[in-house]
């Protein structure tokens, strides 16, 4: 399943848009570098989707675990990626929490590099918790 969102905001100009990115996550099937390669996250860093855009929000559709393991899975390749000889991610800031809104939990920020050398874009992580009801503790 594959999800984008676009918000513009109208009757004011300039028309601001604000683009989501939605990604399963579930460990088998959909794992976290479905959410951070091409398709999710890599496709904002190489400028293949939202150029114009200086921020953007994946969004986690979680269906097995909790929210601090796909924390711990993000952090695990941003920094595999921060390591490497070849990063792709290029980040410029650390994973830090922050809150969007009240009643969302688990939200998460970080800054990429882009690949075209335009700046930098602010990627907002949601997680929303979609496992079966009698999955959640």
């Amino acid at each position: 399943m594959l999800l984008d969102i676009t918000v513009i905001r109208s009757g004011s100009r300039p028309r601001i848009s604000y683009l989501f990115e939605a990604k399963q996550l579930r460990t088998s099937g959909f794992p976290i570098g479905k959410h951070t390669g091409a398709g999710g996250m890599g496709d904002f860093i190489e400028c293949r989707y939202g150029q114009e855009c200086p921020e953007a929000a994946m969004v986690a559709l979680y269906h097995d675990r909790d929210i601090p393991y796909w924390h711990s899975e993000l952090a695990r390749v941003l920094e595999d990626d921060k390591n490497s000889q070849k990063q792709k991610l290029r980040t410029t800031t650390a994973l830090s929490e922050i809150s969007i809104l009240p009643e969302l939990v688990g939200e998460l920020e970080i800054r990429h590099g882009r690949t075209d050398s335009t700046g930098e874009i602010c990627l907002l992580h949601i997680f929303l918790d979609c496992r079966p009801s009698c999955a959640r503790v």
